[in-house]
Parts: structure tokens; C-alpha cells; sequence
């Protein structure tokens, strides 16, 4: 959903691909205008220094930022996104996007997942996932 606006793309530190800070839409707009005000409002409430970057291993766009903003973030998910996921309330979901979850990602206490649906069987996630540093998300 969420992809870089084409050109050339550098890298950041990670030597991951970096996407300019509201760059994230533009891509899907027009197919999915609800996916897309999904993302910019919560690229909104982001801190300033966060970058966006393409994760190839798991092609999907992501951002880190630092455990203090986490409020700062995590209202604009659970305000946007229809449906909260953790590791309890995912064990009875089923269907091709929970059965790609688990098999890609899997999750563990003290991550959730956030989904959208759009027609088509069209699902657009984020995943609220602290590291084990105990500093980012």
C-alpha cells in the first residue's frame, strides 16, 4: 500500500529504502482513497525525525520511533483503523490475512496488529511492534 512515489529512493542508515515524509500515499490515492487518508493521517502524528522505510524482508513500508512518542502514535492507529489484534484476540481469527499474518510475522504479548478493509478482500495493516531494547517501537 504504502510505497515510495518512484525515482530515486536512498537509503537510510538500516540500508533500507527511505521514503520522503508524505510520500507514503500517493501510490494508492486513488484506488484506495480510504487506505490512503488512513496513512496520511497517521504519517500526521508521527515525529518529525522518523523516516519511512521499505522493509524488503517483509515488503511492507515501517517506521521506528522512540517509546516516548508511543502515544503520540498509537491514538491516530486505534482512532483510524476498524479492528485491534494481539496475541490473545488473534488466535481465533481466521482467513487469508491472518493465515499470512501468522505465517510472515506471528506475534507475541505486547504487539498488536491494526486492520482496515476496503472491498475486494483489501486489507490494510500496522503493526505495533516494541523491540526488545525496551526504547523503539
Amino acid at each position: 500500500m504504502c510505497k515510495p512515489d518512484g525515482g530515486d529512493v536512498p537509503q537510510n542508515s538500516r540500508g533500507q529504502t527511505a521514503i520522503k515524509r508524505g510520500a507514503i500515499v500517493p501510490v494508492a490515492s486513488q484506488r484506495y482513497p480510504r487506505f490512503a487518508g488512513i496513512c496520511t493521517n497517521i504519517s500526521l502524528n508521527l515525529p518529525e525525525a522518523c523516516t519511512w522505510c521499505w522493509d524488503d524482508s517483509f515488503a511492507t513500508a515501517l517506521v521506528a520511533f522512540e517509546k516516548t512518542d508511543g502515544d503520540l502514535v498509537l491514538f491516530p492507529l486505534i482512532k483510524e483503523f476498524d479492528r485491534q489484534w494481539d496475541f490473545a484476540s488473534l488466535q481465533g481469527a481466521s482467513g487469508p490475512f491472518f493465515d499470512f499474518f501468522q505465517s510472515v510475522f506471528g506475534v507475541i504479548p505486547g504487539q498488536r496488529i491494526f486492520t482496515a478493509e476496503e472491498g475486494a478482500g483489501m486489507t490494510l495493516f500496522a503493526v505495533w511492534w516494541p523491540w526488545g531494547n525496551n526504547i523503539n517501537i
